[in-house]
């Protein structure tokens, strides 16, 4: 029981080449200082043959990145089509930089990537400050 929930908690199955990531909005635009809420998780499947990611929300439709380098689903790297930006997997941690100055990019700086166990504490409203 004791690893079935360690494997949950941290996603830790070795035989998929699924990652998902969660993340929570931070700052003054939720309504309260301090607070956060809660962002659709996205998974990611790698592709090393394809060199490509596809990924996707509980809501929302498949898309594939295809300007990729992909090792395997803990470290993989693929730039935006217009090159104004990248999202990497760098040992199971994930970053998204925006290096074009596009409006509202502000909003990315509220934006924090957390582990699973406090993006549901978020969620169910035990934890607040992401």
């Amino acid at each position: 029981m004791l690893i079935a929930v360690a494997l949950w908690s941290f996603d830790l199955n070795p035989f998929s080449s699924e990652i998902t990531v969660y993340s929570v909005f931070c700052g003054k635009d939720t309504g309260e200082e301090g607070k956060c809420i809660n962002l659709p998780s996205i998974t990611y499947r790698v592709s090393p043959d394809r060199q490509e990611v596809a990924y996707w929300t509980d809501t929302g439709s498949p898309a594939t990145l295809t300007s990729c380098t992909v090792r395997d689903k803990k470290n993989w790297e693929c730039w935006y089509k217009d090159r104004g930006g990248r999202l990497s997997m760098a040992d199971g941690t994930f970053h998204e930089e925006v290096l074009k100055n596009i409006p509202g990019k502000d909003t990315f700086d509220s934006v924090r990537y957390v582990p699973k166990w406090k993006w549901w504490a978020v969620k169910i409203g035990i934890h607040t400050d992401g």
